[in-house]
């Protein structure tokens, strides 16, 4: 319970800082399983997840603020490749090769290679 209430009072502190206020709310997984977060996050790209339209931008944004946190800015790369987009998956490659926090690369390096066993295993350790 303890770890929910910090990942909504860590989105908060984001929201306060990136104008994605609806974004950074929705990102955190919250109670949900990992396969219904994998699946509400993949259905961002449409804008469908919780009727969020994310920006790129945006995404990256998360992704790139070290101080967001491993788990909602795993959930900014799970949208971003969801999009299935040669440009955005060339920018997460990047991220993937620049970012410090070890178990965020597993789930940067599962979401490039399109390995849901891997993924799901990776946002565990995540929560």
């Amino acid at each position: 319970m303890a770890d929910h209430l910090y990942e909504a009072a860590r989105a908060a502190h984001l929201a306060a800082t990136h104008d994605a206020t609806p974004i950074l709310a929705a990102l955190p997984r919250g109670e949900r399983s990992v396969a219904m977060w994998l699946r509400e996050l993949r259905g961002a790209h449409g804008g469908g997840y919780r009727d969020l339209a994310m920006s790129d931008d945006q995404l990256f944004d998360i992704l790139e603020d070290a101080t967001a946190g491993d788990a909602v800015r795993a959930a900014a790369a799970v949208c971003l490749a969801a999009r299935k987009n040669d440009e955005v998956n060339e920018k997460l490659r990047v991220a993937a090769d620049d970012v410090a926090a070890p178990k965020l690369r597993v789930v940067l390096d599962a979401t490039l290679e399109e390995d849901d066993d891997a993924l799901t295993r990776a946002l565990e350790e995540l929560h």
